[in-house]
């Protein structure tokens, strides 16, 4: 069963500040590539969620690591 993603408020700060810094100090095709690996993570949480370990039993909330850094 397909479920649904939900990101915070603070999650969609987190997400723009890394984005802002990509885009600052790197290039647009960074920017991009990161924002498809992001997709591609989303996609498969939603589709996959049991496959990453949950972090809070009580939310069933879990976690994915998308990079090294984020």
């Amino acid at each position: 069963m397909v479920k649904k993603i939900r990101l915070t408020s603070l999650a969609e700060a987190d997400l723009e500040t890394i984005t802002d810094y990509l885009a600052d100090n790197w290039s647009s095709s960074v920017v991009s590539k990161f924002l498809i690996q992001f997709e591609g993570l989303c996609i498969t949480i939603s589709n996959c969620p049991e496959i990453f370990p949950v972090i809070s039993k009580n939310k069933n909330v879990r976690k994915a690591v998308l990079t090294k850094h984020n």
